[in-house]
């Protein structure tokens, strides 16, 4: 994805180094807050965690970029960590919680396991025999 943000900053660079050639000071401002973008995608970090300004973002609002968008990561954990995860779970919330994201902790096998079933009341009979 920060490949393919990158291209798109890229291009942007070149369409504003034109405007700053003509005289344009927002493009001059433009330009600048775009080549910290581009270090920023170099390193391997994505849009969303650039260190740029509520008002510089308007810059890099018409790229859609990719790594922008909002990620959520999904722990898949046993049937007894279900609400409250585990060590593991924990750890990866952690180092995860600099990032502008959400993590959704799950029990997959359990999840499966109420979907095949066929009506609320033996849903909730299951979930009670969880507890």
């Amino acid at each position: 994805m920060q490949i393919k943000d990158l291209e798109s900053v890229e291009k942007k660079i070149s369409r504003m180094e034109k405007m700053t050639k003509l005289g344009d000071k927002d493009a001059k401002h433009g330009l600048d807050v775009l080549h910290k973008l581009k270090s920023h995608l170099e390193s391997f970090q994505s849009a969303r965690t650039a260190p740029v300004s509520i008002d510089d973002r308007r810059f890099m609002d018409d790229m859609f970029l990719l790594s922008e968008k909002p990620v959520m990561y999904v722990c898949n954990v046993d049937d007894v960590s279900a609400t409250k995860g585990n060590d593991y779970s924990a750890r990866f919330i952690e180092s995860v919680r600099s990032q502008d994201s959400e993590v959704l902790v799950i029990a997959a096998k359990m999840e499966s396991e109420i979907a095949e079933l066929d009506n609320e009341e033996d849903r909730l009979a299951f979930l009670a025999m969880r507890d």
